[in-house]
Parts: C-alpha cells; structure tokens; sequence
C-alpha cells in the first residue's frame, strides 16, 4: 500500500516507465528512500532525454525516443539514432548517383544532337573601312629574273644570329572596322569570332613577303626539317623563293602569336602548297603539299621559319 501515496509521480509519463524496485514493497523500506530512489531515476531518465535531444537530428527523434522507452537504454537509443542516420546518407547518395546519371544521359543525348543537326546557314553584312588597292607585284617568270649571285641563306653568316635579327618592330595587320551579322552555332561562332581575316589583309601581308625578297631581305631558318626538303627532294633556293611567290591568300591557313618567350607579340603567318617536285634519289615525281610559315618583322625583314613537307592536312582559311 505504500506505493499509492507516491501515485502522484507516476502521474508524468516518463515515469510510468520505471521498473519498480521489488524492495519498494518491503516493509522495511521507508517512504522516504522509495520517494529519493524514485526522483533519482526520473532525474536520470529526464537528462538522458535531453542528451538524445541533443545527439540526435530532430527528424529521428521521435523513433529515437521510443527506442529509449522500451528499456530506458540510453546506448541503444544511440545506436537507433546512428542506424537512422546511416540508413539516409545511403539513400541520399543513392539518389545523387541517380541524378548524376541522368544528367550524363541528357548531356550525351544532347551532344549526339547537335552533332546530327544541320547547321543554319550564316549570314554576315560587312561593312568595311575602304583599303587601299594593293600594289601590282612583279612576276618572276616575265619580269625580274633570278639573281644567280644572290646569296643562299642557309649558308648566310647572318644565320649564326638566329632565331632574329636584333631591333626588330612588330608587324600589324591592317586594322578595320566590321559590322558583323552572325547567325548559327554558338561553337561555330565562337571559332569565327577568334580570328576575322579579309582576304585583302592576306595580300597585303604578301606584298610585304614579295617586297622583302626582292630586296633580298630574308633568311630561311637552319632548321632540320627545312633542310630535309632540300635533301629528298630536286629543288633549290630560287625555286623555294619562287614558291613564296607564287602564294595567294587562298592558300593561307592561319595566324598564330609567336610561343617564344618574350616574343608573344609577333604574329606569325601559315600557308600551305602543293607544288611537284622530283624525288633526289629517284626517278618519281611527287605532289608535296609544303608547311610555309613567315615572321614578317617591320615590313623589312622576313624570316622563313618552315618550309617542308606537311606533318598534317592544312585547313585553309578561305576555302
């Protein structure tokens, strides 16, 4: 009977989960211990709830608690929380590599469309600064013949001065203004947008090739590959600067800044040919399709850095 005047703390139901003591219901124990031993473990049932308030995420707490309230085990309560917790980061990282996996779909999917769609055709109004007509250059095979004592630059002394002659300026390119309409690919355009040359640029810019050999202002670089040419091949100086000559911007690659250091600021121009030529060690004549790329500095100068043989098909800027 003793237990029914305590009744009043049985009232709460955290307590209604105290395992009553066998020795409450001794006579022998006084009302008073039953009372102390009670408080005690509600006050260590209330402090293991809020420690579980305080471990746990609030979405788990509920399943948390009731763990807790089955035997009053504050480990197994932990461990209910972690296994939760456990339980949803597979989840989540089930479904990060389902979305990963779609978005790789989609993303192929849209690749594989753009590169079966038809490209819209463009459409471009120019409206260019008027250049200058460029002027008439002199035909070797009517008008200026070749100079027999003009000197080779591969055994030019000046060659021991490579890569450049010293006090050199920086050749630029005619510069205009364009009103420019485009319309297709984004790709595509941004490709058009990194280099807008005009065929008139490219003539121009041959004129001052034509000038400085004429002038006799140039030098071929001693490089192994352009010497090989020489080698395999029945040509000569003359017939390489006859060459040159003979380029027109339709055979005109690209325009590409100089990668030694220090020289970032000069452009250099590529331009490709085919040109039949007998092999030196043979009785064949072959169709070479010839690497040219020039570095024009200041007008005056010109320095052929590659004539050989192509390492890989050109693409030509205007065909």
């Amino acid at each position: 009977m003793k237990m029914f005047s305590f009744m009043r703390y049985l009232v709460c139901p955290i307590i209604k989960n105290l395992k009553i003591d066998s020795k409450w219901m001794l006579k022998s124990t006084s009302k008073k211990k039953i009372k102390d031993q009670m408080i005690e473990k509600r006050d260590k049932i209330l402090s293991d709830i809020n420690t579980l308030k305080c471990v746990a995420e609030e979405e788990f707490l509920s399943d948390v608690e009731q763990e807790y309230f089955k035997e009053l085990d504050l480990n197994k309560a932990i461990k209910k929380n972690q296994s939760l917790r456990e339980a949803k980061q597979k989840v989540l990282e089930a479904e990060k590599k389902r979305k990963e996996e779609e978005l790789r779909r989609k993303e192929q999917e849209m690749k594989e469309q753009q590169e079966t769609q038809a490209v819209e055709p463009f459409e471009f109004d120019f409206d260019p600064i008027p250049v200058p007509e460029p002027i008439s250059r002199k035909v070797s095979s009517s008008s200026t013949p070749i100079q027999k004592n003009r000197k080779s630059s591969i055994n030019n002394s000046s060659v021991q001065n490579y890569p450049y002659p010293l006090n050199r300026e920086i050749h630029k390119p005619v510069m205009k203004t364009l009103n420019i309409k485009i319309r297709g690919e984004e790709s595509v355009i941004r490709d058009i947008m990194k280099y807008i040359y005009d065929k008139k640029d490219i003539e121009i810019y041959l004129q001052g090739v034509w000038a400085a050999i004429d002038a006799e202002k140039y030098q071929f670089a001693p490089r192994y590959k352009n010497r090989e040419l020489l080698t395999d091949y029945v040509i000569s100086e003359e017939m390489e600067l006859d060459i040159i000559k003979s380029l027109t911007p339709m055979d005109f690659s690209t325009a590409v800044p100089n990668d030694h250091k220090g020289m970032e600021h000069e452009i250099l121009y590529i331009f490709g040919k085919e040109i039949d030529l007998l092999e030196r060690f043979g009785d064949k004549e072959r169709t070479v399709s010839l690497y040219i790329k020039f570095n024009k500095i200041s007008d005056q100068y010109l320095f052929v850095i590659s004539f050989h043989e192509q390492e890989h098909p050109l693409s030509y800027y205007f065909k």
